[in-house]
């Protein structure tokens, strides 16, 4: 699943998060699986124009960063789990 995870970062994900500490102009996500639950970062794949409208983490992500939030609907729930499942492993120092 991690395999997975990892291309559809590379593709729908990396061009705005990095996930090495890197400044990009989305939120790093180094860390993100120790920081947030996995139902908070699945939310925020599957619907960030919900969670940023109703979650004040997000909303405060939003601003911070000062860009458009991404699409939701781009993502299936079982890609959002893999790349999850991505970062978790990439957060385990496992891949990266």
């Amino acid at each position: 699943m991690a395999r997975l995870g990892a291309r559809v970062f590379r593709k729908r994900c990396a061009a705005c998060h990095a996930i090495t500490g890197e400044s990009r102009a989305g939120p790093d996500l180094a860390g993100v699986t120790r920081r947030r639950d996995f139902e908070w970062i699945q939310h925020m794949i599957l619907a960030p124009d919900s969670m940023t409208a109703h979650d004040s983490v997000a909303a405060a992500l939003k601003a911070r960063h000062k860009i458009q939030m991404m699409l939701p609907g781009g993502t299936s729930p079982e890609e959002a789990r893999a790349v999850i499942e991505f970062l978790r492993r990439v957060d385990r120092g496992l891949e990266g």
